[in-house]
Formats: structure tokens, sequence, C-alpha cells
């Protein structure tokens, strides 16, 4: 049986982490042999989305490479918030059932 607090490496965090340490370019179809992931294309678009990746279209085929880490808009805080104004007044009167 397998320890619950042991989490596998999702297809993401794999095809991230493989196209950071090739520091080259790779096709969709190299990455799907190495990562084994089902749905590659998905994963790279929202890598690519998030900044972690990007493309280049040569002829037919795309080349997906890694984009610095600084870049990455994942984990990022937005530190703009709206303020909570509390409501002014009385609060209403609870409903009670008889």
């Amino acid at each position: 049986m397998q320890d619950p607090r042991f989490k596998r490496t999702t297809y993401t965090t794999a095809t991230l982490d493989y196209l950071r340490q090739l520091d080259d370019f790779a096709t969709a179809k190299q990455i799907r042999a190495t990562v084994g992931a089902p749905r590659i294309q998905s994963t790279l678009v929202h890598l690519q989305q998030h900044n972690c990746i990007d493309c280049i279209a040569v002829g037919t085929a795309l080349y997906w490479f890694a984009l610095p880490c600084e870049l990455d808009t994942r984990g990022h805080v937005i530190n703009e918030r709206k303020v909570e104004h509390h409501r002014k007044g009385t609060p209403r009167p609870r409903k009670v059932q008889p």
C-alpha cells in the first residue's frame, strides 16, 4: 500500500523539469516520449500561459524551450487587494421559526 503522504509528480512538473534540464529545444513528440504524458499539448499550453515555457515555429513544427524561473507566474502573489468595507448600521434581526 502506498504512503498517503507520497505525492506523484504531475505531468506539468515533469515536463517543466525536463525542458529546464535539457537546456535546448524539444518537439512535443520528444517531450511525450521522455515524460510519458498522454496529453502533452494541454500541459504545454498551460505552462506557456504562465510564462514558464515558450515555443518557436519552424516550418510546421513547434520547438519548445524553458524560460527563466523569474518569469514563472504560477505562484505569483498579487499585492493589490480590494479594500473590504464593513456594512454600516445594525444587522437585520434573525427570523426564528416556531
